[in-house]
C-alpha cells in the first residue's frame, strides 16, 4: 500500500481549518504563509532530547510550530527525527544533538524510512 505524501493542497487545507472564517488579519497570513507551505519543519518534539521519533504508522498536526510562517507542521507517516536522518543507535555516545544546539539526544532513534524521509513526510 503506498502512503500519501504531504502536498501542497493538504497542507493549505489545514493551514484554512486553523484559520478563522473572515477575520482580514488572518487571511493575511494565510496568503503570506501559503510560499512557505510544503517546506520541511521541525515539530516542538524534536527539541526534547527524550524523544525517540515518529512511528510510521501515525499522522501529527502541530500548530504554532516556530520555524515557519504558516506555523502548522504536518508529519504523515514519518519514522524518526526529522533532524537526524540515520539515527542513533547508542545514547551512551550520542551522535544525534537537539536542533541548533550542542546538547545530546539521550534515547536511541530509528533512522529514518528511506521511502518515506523528512523532505517527503514532514512539511
Amino acid at each position: 500500500m503506498a502512503l500519501p505524501r504531504i502536498t501542497r493542497w493538504t497542507a493549505t487545507l489545514a493551514l484554512s481549518v486553523t484559520s478563522a472564517c473572515g477575520d482580514d488579519a488572518l487571511e493575511a497570513l494565510r496568503r503570506d504563509a501559503e510560499s512557505d507551505v510544503g517546506k520541511p519543519c521541525a515539530t516542538h518534539d524534536e527539541a526534547d532530547p527524550e524523544f525517540r521519533g515518529f512511528a510510521i504508522t501515525e499522522v501529527s498536526v502541530e500548530t504554532g510550530a516556530s520555524d515557519c510562517m504558516s506555523r502548522v507542521c504536518l508529519v504523515n507517516h514519518f519514522k524518526g527525527r526529522a533532524s537526524r536522518p540515520y539515527g542513533q543507535s547508542d545514547p551512551k555516545n550520542p551522535t544525534c544533538l537537539l536542533p541548533g544546539t550542542s546538547d545530546p539526544v539521550l534515547v536511541r532513534v530509528e533512522p529514518q524510512d528511506s521511502l518515506r524521509p523528512a523532505d517527503l513526510a514532514v512539511a
